[in-house]
């Protein structure tokens, strides 16, 4: 999955989804549930941030290489 597929997936931006993925933004709390079931994760692994200091780039770096 691109980075585009994803952002279209929850109508935000490539530009959004990389934000995310550089730890500089969150995805809004509204989508963090559909983006858990997409992502095939649990909610409290994005919430908790379980990927350490970075872990919305690894987290989405990891998940988007499984797909």
């Amino acid at each position: 999955m691109t980075q585009e597929e994803l952002g279209d997936a929850f109508y935000v931006s490539d530009k959004s989804v990389s934000k995310w993925e550089r730890g500089l933004s969150m995805p809004d709390i509204g989508i963090i549930s559909n983006l858990a079931t997409i992502l095939d994760v649990s909610v409290s692994e994005i919430l908790k941030g379980e990927y350490g200091e970075s872990y919305i780039l690894n987290f989405l770096v990891l998940v988007l290489k499984k797909l």
